[in-house]
């Protein structure tokens, strides 16, 4: 953004006119009292940064404002002009400026300048004010994560910001101390009470007369149908009337926005768009049913400590990589799948919602550029392909949903030796920075990046086995050795000012970054390094130190962990079995393979994955489960084998529960075969009970016979097109009946 350009939102409300500000209330329905405009700003921000508010203003959109704001949001901030919108959202120039101006005069569009008036005969430079950047982004971001109601309390709070979870930690009556409780511990803290009965009953019962409505009513709707959608339930608490869709004046609106609050900042009440866009309102089970969550106990990480100077990072599986990319593999295949534009990060939401379920996570967010790095190798090795494509358009144009190719059956069913040589080969040969092309602090172009990854392993094989190095002397040290390592013509942009001289100093100090960004993603991500801390304060600093497969590696690349080899520190006997199950329904993974990570995570929720795997029997997963397709017998027979003992009964009796709670009900197709001559009707029988096609009884009347179609899920085209090969190997045409028509081609 430009020197001079105020972006914050209470800044540009308060350079708009008092007529302005009424035109603005009355676009986002905020009622206004008395003639304070001081008074009128400071409710026009709080309503508009609030992301209820945010979500309804959105969803009443016409499509040309909504691209405006959606590719805004997403898009790097700047000052644009009504030419430059118009290309970013690929609309009419016209169309364009007619959106710009509705959107101006709701307050959504800001231009620049001390005075918002929109000028005549000038050139007017718009921006998106910061807040509702923010409030936007976190729209998109829901949008894409799809239905979530049937995710667990803890994969929920996982997607809300700081702010939502210190509001609800003050709603739970928890005390909010900014830099003492991290928003991991105030988030085991929210956990820990809403899982008690009674505190769930005292905080519901502190909901105003339209909250408490509103949960009553969304309580049995989610235990019935999942949830309501948000318009029914608006009107069967009497917040709307009957018929309608959305509030038709301001005050009936803040009403709303009122109810909604206070059982949104209680997380009593949650929101979910589901695949086709529209709202939910639902209570996750575990908020309906506290206290049946099987409670467990923080496991300690393994530390290990080489020597008193290193701290080293909590150890991972040898294939972990590997791993990771089936969770994600996992993720793509339950959920909606997000939008990826290969180079860009993906939502945030998504990537939040993922985090804890990887080996390599952060404190919020998987590390900058691992999910971006993992749908990488997945299009490489032949398991990800790009799915649909996006409705909006701008900043999104080359991106696509991932999805799983057919490749992904015979994958899962690999070793993780196997998979992991692949990846490795894919990665090694892959012409592209995928490890580090969505990080903001250095850009590269023209690098020989398959030479890149081969010369530095090399490299690295030449330290002391066993020695631990600081990360930045490594990468400087092995840059001032081969300055050419990253090819003799490339081009480096840096946000670092120290390595932008010109010269050999220069070269080698961008070389160092290249090489530090390498040593900080793929290398770490493989296992061909480890990684620590050494120091404290302003002596802190990242360390680092050849492993054993990464020693491997650079003698021959194709050698990698052997299947049986463990997470440094594992206890687990030789002859122990696949898996035990706990009567809380605790699964512990003991002997892991990719199809046992795959199988479990179709059914059960991750816990943890140190010291050893552990996955939770849950209402949900099962409830995933069963959506997708799997039967319970299935399951319990899954888990009786692998574990070698019988199952409890108290986890039988669990599972059933589970399952008739549910309320699954199966569906299959049937089609009417009516020849013109019904003499032929026998005929037709033999060929197609001949073909293994299921028969019913014929039509009553004895005109047709009714056929089974072959099962094969949601898409019945296929089962269509078998039905009709088979009628014409017999010699028989099979026609629909078309609809008749008042004229035209519709009446042919």
């Amino acid at each position: 953004m430009e020197r001079g350009v105020v972006r914050n939102l209470l800044g540009r409300l308060n350079a708009r006119s008092p007529g302005d500000i009424i035109r603005i209330a009355e676009r986002w329905q905020i009622p206004l009292s008395g003639n304070d405009t001081r008074r009128h700003v400071g409710a026009l921000y709080r309503a508009m940064t609030d992301i209820r508010s945010a979500r309804t203003f959105y969803a009443h959109l016409t499509p040309e404002p909504a691209a405006i704001v959606g590719s805004l949001a997403v898009a790097s901030s700047g000052l644009r002009t009504l030419a430059e919108i118009a290309d970013l959202v690929s609309l009419p120039e016209d169309a364009t400026r007619d959106a710009a101006v509705w959107l101006f005069y709701a307050g959504v569009l800001a231009r620049e300048g001390d005075r918002q008036e929109l000028p005549v005969g000038a050139t007017p430079r718009l921006f998106l004010p910061r807040e509702l950047e923010q409030v936007f982004t976190r729209v998109r971001d829901e949008i894409e994560l799809g239905d979530m109601r049937r995710e667990s309390l803890r994969s929920l709070m996982s997607i809300l910001d700081d702010g939502d979870i210190e509001e609800a930690a003050r709603a739970w009556g928890l005390q909010v101390i900014p830099g003492l409780r991290s928003r991991d511990q105030l988030t085991e803290e929210l956990l820990r009470m809403m899982d008690e009965p009674d505190r769930v009953k005292r905080v519901s019962g502190t909901l105003s007369q339209d909250g408490a409505a509103l949960w009553k009513a969304i309580r049995e709707a989610s235990e019935r149908d999942g949830g309501m959608i948000l318009s029914d339930a608006l009107v069967e608490t009497g917040l709307l009337p009957s018929g309608s869709t959305s509030p038709r004046d301001a005050p009936r609106a803040a009403r709303i926005l009122q109810a909604l609050q206070d059982v949104e900042r209680r997380l009593l009440v949650w929101h979910s768009y589901d695949n086709d866009g529209r709202r939910w309102l639902f209570v996750p089970h575990d908020v309906r049913h506290p206290g049946t969550r099987p409670r467990t106990l923080p496991l300690d990480p393994l530390t290990p400590v080489p020597d008193d100077d290193v701290t080293a990072d909590p150890p991972c599986h040898p294939h972990a990589l590997a791993w990771d990319l089936l969770t994600l593999m996992r993720e793509l295949a339950s959920h909606r799948s997000p939008v990826w534009q290969p180079g860009e990060p993906l939502a945030r939401g998504w990537q939040r919602q993922i985090n804890g379920q990887l080996w390599f996570a952060g404190e919020q967010t998987p590390p900058e550029g691992y999910t971006g790095f993992l749908l990488s190798l997945g299009l490489m090795v032949g398991i990800i392909e790009p799915g649909t494509k996006p409705t909006r358009s701008g900043a999104d144009r080359g991106s696509f949903r991932p999805q799983a190719t057919a490749k992904m059956r015979s994958w899962r069913s690999e070793w993780f030796s196997e998979q992991t040589a692949e990846l490795r080969r894919a990665w090694r040969d892959h012409d592209d920075w995928i490890e580090g092309r969505e990080r903001d602090e250095i850009e590269v172009w023209g690098a020989q990046w398959p030479n890149v990854r081969i010369k530095l392993l090399d490299a690295l094989s030449s330290l002391e086995t066993g020695a631990w190095y600081r990360r930045r002397e490594v990468a400087r040290h092995l840059a001032e050795q081969a300055p050419a390592m990253v090819g003799s013509s490339f081009t480096v942009a840096s946000s670092r000012g120290d390595d932008d001289r010109d010269g050999s100093d220069g070269r080698v100090g961008k070389v160092a970054q290249i090489i530090a960004s390498e040593l900080e993603t793929a290398f770490r991500w493989f296992g061909l390094i480890e990684s620590g801390v050494t120091g404290s304060g302003t002596d802190r600093a990242r360390v680092i130190r050849m492993t054993e497969a990464g020693q491997l590696a650079a003698d021959n690349f194709e050698v990698v962990p052997s299947d049986d080899a463990r997470v440094p520190g594992s206890e687990i006997a030789d002859n122990a079995p696949v898996l035990t199950v706990e009567d809380t329904g605790m699964v512990e993974l003991l002997r892991p393979a990719p199809l046992h990570v795959w199988s479990l995570s179709a059914f059960s929720d991750q816990v943890a994955l140190k010291p050893n795997a552990r996955y939770e029997l849950t209402a949900p997963s099962l409830g995933r489960a069963l959506g997708a397709g799997f039967d319970l017998d299935q399951i319990m027979t899954y888990l009786r084998r692998q574990s070698g003992q019988p199952l409890s009964e108290t986890v039988q009796a669990n599972l059933r529960g589970w399952t008739a709670g549910y309320r699954r009900v199966r569906l299959r197709r049937m089609v009417v075969v009516q020849p013109d001559e019904p003499a032929l009707l026998d005929e037709i029988e033999a060929a197609l009970e001949g073909d293994g096609f299921a028969l019913a009884d014929r039509l009553p009347d004895g005109s047709g016979l009714r056929v089974f179609l072959t099962e094969t899920g949601d898409d019945g085209v296929a089962a269509e097109e078998q039905l009709q090969r088979a009628l014409r190997a017999n010699g028989f045409s099979g026609q629909w009946p078309r609809v008749s028509g008042s004229g035209g081609k519709g009446s042919q």
